[in-house]
This record gives C-alpha cells, sequence and structure tokens, in this order.
C-alpha cells in the first residue's frame, strides 16, 4: 500500500500519514475517503496532521494544483489545527507550504520539516506556544 495513517499517540491528537513509492492521485483520494476521513471523524479534536512524503516518488500524472485543492476541499471542515509536510526535498516542501498557504483554510497552519521527528517537534512547540 503506498500509503498508511496512524495515530502518532493514545490521544489521537495527531494523525501521521506516511507515502511511499509511486502513487496516483486516485489512490491517494480513495485512502482520504476510506482511511484519513473516518480517523478524523472519530478523533478527539483538534487534531495535527504530517504528512510525510520522504519516501514517495513525484510522478503522479495529472494536474498537481488541482488534485491538491481536492483535497484541501475535503479536509476544510475537519478540526484540524497545524499540518506538518515532511520531505528531505527543498521543492516538495515548498510546493506543499506554498499551495496550502494559498489555498487551504485561513485558521490552519501549514509548516514543514525535513523528518517525521522535526514534524512532531513543531507541532509539539506549537501547541505549548498556544
Amino acid at each position: 500500500m503506498p500509503m498508511e495513517s496512524v495515530w502518532e499517540n493514545d490521544q489521537r491528537s495527531i494523525l501521521h500519514t506516511m507515502y511511499s513509492g509511486i502513487w496516483t492521485w486516485s489512490e491517494l483520494h480513495h485512502h482520504n475517503r476510506t482511511v484519513v476521513e473516518p480517523l478524523l471523524q472519530a478523533s478527539a479534536s483538534p487534531v495535527a496532521m504530517i504528512l510525510n512524503m520522504s519516501e514517495a516518488f513525484w510522478v503522479m500524472p495529472g494536474s498537481v494544483l488541482q488534485n491538491l485543492k481536492r483535497s484541501i476541499l475535503n479536509y476544510a471542515h475537519y478540526d484540524i489545527d497545524i499540518i506538518v509536510f515532511v520531505s528531505e526535498l527543498d521543492g516538495v516542501r515548498a510546493l506543499m507550504e506554498t499551495v496550502h498557504r494559498r489555498f487551504g483554510a485561513k485558521d490552519r497552519i501549514y509548516l514543514v520539516a525535513r523528518t517525521s521527528e522535526e514534524a512532531k517537534e513543531i507541532i509539539h512547540q506549537y501547541r505549548v506556544g498556544v
């Protein structure tokens, strides 16, 4: 499976989705609909999300912007306070942060990290400082 989503803690306040290998937009939207959205519906609020693309290959056919906007709209009504995108590639981090800050929910924080551990620390620092 090119995508997996797991809770990072017992409180179900941090949802970590890992993308690996080559995947399609159809697989992404299916995973969001059948895995991520039910987890968000059953969780305590607010939820922080880690979207880890460290092991993903960026060769998906189709419009990147159109598909990212679709994902943004699908998550708009959930109580998500912060999303951290994880990738070692500067271009991937810049793309995700820029698109989400431009088209994402205005009351949501979008940040980037190079590792999952750094993403967890960013969420911790954000929540301690809130």
